[in-house]
């Protein structure tokens, strides 16, 4: 048998709370009421299924029994109810793992395309241009580079007697 309070433990998350109510139903028969409060929502629109496991998670336990029924079964009944709502919080935590493993893998193949594109726009402006020929069009000539011009320190009148 696991504890009450143990159960209501194993219930929650981080930040949720729940409350627990009892209400008289006639003179044989009690109400308990189990229902969780979740955490704030993600900040943006859920999806459809984060929003199907949230709204899930957010269903009270809701039995009506006397209170020797609820003595006996009420522990059964809340461990079960347990075990439903930790399965769930899994599935979601699942799919926010897929999700986030989803957004990373097209953010790497869209930072792939952009290098990519990158380096054939930097091969291609590295690339010489066939047709062109630096102003020398139709004369059938190459284009020679053209070498620096000399200057002689002899001619210039320099001297150099810091060299020797």
């Amino acid at each position: 048998m696991n504890p009450l309070f143990h159960q209501f433990n194993r219930i929650l998350t981080t930040a949720e709370s729940l409350t627990f109510a009892i209400e008289k139903i006639d003179d044989a028969k009690l109400r308990i009421i189990v229902n969780p409060k979740l955490k704030d929502a993600p900040t943006g629109s859920l999806s459809d299924d984060d929003a199907s496991l949230r709204a899930a998670l957010a269903l009270p336990l809701i039995v009506n029994a006397s209170a020797d029924e609820l003595d006996t079964e009420f522990p059964a009944c809340l461990a079960a109810y347990t075990h439903q709502r930790e399965q769930l919080a899994d599935a979601l935590s699942t799919l926010d793992t897929l999700k986030d493993a989803t957004k990373q893998a097209q953010n790497a193949a869209e930072a792939r395309k952009q290098n990519t594109k990158s380096n054939k726009d930097v091969a291609t402006d590295k690339t010489p241009d066939a047709n062109a020929n630096n102003g020398n069009e139709g004369d059938g000539k190459a284009d020679k580079p053209t070498p620096p011009k000399a200057q002689s320190s002899v001619l210039s009148g320099e001297t150099h007697d810091d060299l020797f």
